[in-house]
């Protein structure tokens, strides 16, 4: 996941994992999957402008675009409505990162 927000793709450091992201990207015997996350009025930077990025600009979609980050994160969308916790977050992100 890389979040994208004005200040974030201002950060050099920022600029540093989105290029070891697409280092890793492709090494073919080290596949990764990149969710873009997508906050305030963000403009997209290259390759993240076609993949399938999730939306967090509209605060009324919050729960719907929490769930499509789940989903994208672990390749299961939540069956209820809820807002995971940072832990919950966390744990699903770690189970993911093992499959």
């Amino acid at each position: 996941m890389i979040v994208c927000s004005p200040e974030a793709l201002a950060s050099r450091w920022v600029l540093e994992e989105y290029n070891r992201a697409l280092i890793l990207m492709n090494i073919a015997d080290c596949p990764r999957r990149v969710i873009p996350v997508l906050l305030r009025d963000a403009q997209l930077p290259g390759f993240l402008a076609a993949r399938q990025w999730v939306d967090f600009r509209n605060e009324k979609e919050y729960e719907h675009s929490l769930r499509q980050l789940v989903w994208g994160i672990s390749g299961e969308w939540p069956q209820a409505p809820s807002t995971p916790n940072l832990a919950d977050l966390h744990e699903i992100m770690l189970t993911a990162r093992s499959t």
